[in-house]
Order: C-alpha cells, then structure tokens, then sequence
C-alpha cells in the first residue's frame, strides 16, 4: 500500500510538471549560493525536496541552509515526504534507484 501512494504522488508530480529531472547534479564546492543559484536557474519558487541517488555530502551541505528545501536519499522516500514539498529536484541516478527500491 504505501508503496502504491508513492507511486500515486510520483506521477500526480510528472502530471503536473512539478517533477525536474536533471543529467547531474554536482557541485564545485559545497556552498549554499551555488545550490540556490541552480534553484534559481531552474526558476524554482516554493519548496522543493532534492532526491539524491545516494549521499552526497556536498549536496546536502549546499541544500540545508535554503529555507523550504530538503534533501533525501532515493531508497528513503515516503509518500509524505514527497507531499510536503511543491516540487521534486532529482538527478537521473535517482530514477534507477526509485526504480530498484520500488518496483
């Protein structure tokens, strides 16, 4: 069942172009600017949760001072992380995880 509801607001997401998919996302060094300068060119306005394949500190150290973002590992996540934020940032590594995890 859960895994069902995740699947359920995964794709309500991909319906409602809410959902960026991105070929990587990396960082030179691990700083706040840099982060919300991607968030800014993605043109990201309210929340958002970044998917990450795996742990990436430098992502995570980057994401955790923008206010109204979080960071979560692929094989970690729940329908209601997933609700509390408006858009969904992931690399594609991510997609294979979800897929490994879930499917």
């Amino acid at each position: 069942m859960k895994r069902k509801a995740l699947l359920m607001v995964l794709s309500a997401k991909v319906k409602n172009n809410l959902l960026l998919v991105l070929e990587k996302l990396t960082l030179e060094k691990p700083k706040t600017k840099l982060m919300a300068e991607v968030f800014k060119n993605l043109q990201i306005k309210g929340s958002s949760l970044v998917i990450l394949p795996g742990l990436e500190k430098d992502v995570i150290r980057a994401a955790r001072n923008i206010p109204k973002t979080a960071t979560v590992e692929a094989r970690n996540l729940n329908a209601l992380d997933l609700l509390s934020f408006k858009y969904l940032v992931m690399p594609k590594e991510a997609i294979k995880v979800i897929k490994e995890t879930f499917l």
